[in-house]
């Protein structure tokens, strides 16, 4: 009776152990998500910096939520992500925002959250940071309101002096007929020149926005509408398609019944201008790399369409 009750003691016992080792193998090491916001008070409207760090073990996979459009009231002007390796086999993720408030008070920017499981699990999890706040200050400087001046009457300068305003009236009125007539001698002289191919006008105006540098101020909804708006403005004098005054849905159903393009070039216009409407009306955050490869998708279309008309008229 002893000895059973001995064995039954050891078998307890490595029951036990092996349980314990059990659910300490089972511990699985969740994600670490790190929220910063550099500044704690902007200005409204001014831009400021929402960075979103996430330690990912090597013993799980993630789900990274998409680009939001807004974060807690501010809009989101543009994201950048990153990826390097980390301790033990992981990496980690770094999502940086450029945000924005257009309502003066304190901003609350929620807990920022991304789903993991362990690997070979099908039950999603979720882990993480903390809520951070900023305080959004009006345009105006804080403190005693500015002090208003007084309005001054109003004086007719003539009133005092007929001679010195008639010195003023005869100065206008020369200056508006030599004006005139520069103007005219002007367009007399453009008018004698042979007008510009519609490409030679197109690529100007391309290099003339290279030269701007909006990619590198990652102005990137002015670039898309420069650039939108160049080659709407070349469809016009090459093709007769009066884009610019077009929406987009108007113009693609006008190029997709005419003969002038072919299947490969319309779809490239439609997808270029849905593009650029993401960008300009949806705010959509395009990166220099897309921004990069639409440049050079336009001085292509612009290319192509100038030979295929040459090898027409030949």
């Amino acid at each position: 009776m002893r000895r059973l009750e001995r064995y039954s003691m050891i078998w307890g016992f490595a029951l036990v152990l092996f349980s314990a080792a059990a659910a300490r193998g089972a511990e699985v090491i969740q994600p670490r998500v790190i929220v910063q916001a550099p500044v704690t008070a902007v200005r409204l409207a001014d831009s400021f910096e929402y960075v979103v760090t996430v330690e990912v073990p090597a013993s799980v996979e993630i789900d990274y939520p998409m680009q939001p459009a807004a974060i807690g009231g501010c809009t989101v002007r543009s994201v950048q992500d990153s990826r390097q390796p980390g301790n033990g086999g992981g990496f980690i993720l770094t999502r940086r925002f450029q945000l924005a408030a257009y309502e003066p008070g304190t901003v609350s920017l929620p807990p920022y959250a991304v789903r993991y499981r362990p690997f070979g699990q099908a039950m999603w999890q979720e882990a993480a940071g903390t809520a951070v706040s900023v305080s959004v200050r009006g345009a105006l400087p804080e403190g005693e309101p500015p002090a208003l001046r007084p309005l001054r009457p109003k004086v007719f300068f003539w009133r005092y002096n007929l001679f010195w305003g008639g010195v003023v009236v005869v100065a206008l009125v020369a200056g508006l007929v030599a004006f005139r007539q520069w103007f005219k001698r002007r367009k007399t002289k453009q008018a004698s020149l042979p007008p510009q191919p519609a490409h030679v006008i197109a690529l100007e105006e391309l290099a003339a926005l290279r030269r701007a540098g909006l990619l590198e101020q990652r102005s990137f909804e002015e670039f898309y509408e420069r650039l939108s708006a160049c080659l709407r403005r070349y469809l016009e004098n090459r093709f007769g398609l009066r884009a610019p005054w077009m929406s987009t849905e108007e113009f693609l159903a006008a190029a997709k019944t005419s003969p002038l393009l072919d299947d490969l070039q319309k779809e490239l216009l439609k997808q270029f201008l849905l593009l650029s409407d993401l960008v300009k009306f949806a705010r959509y955050g395009s990166s220099r790399k897309e921004a990069e490869d639409s440049y050079e998708s336009a001085r292509q279309f612009i290319e192509q369409t100038k030979l295929v008309s040459e090898a027409t008229v030949a």
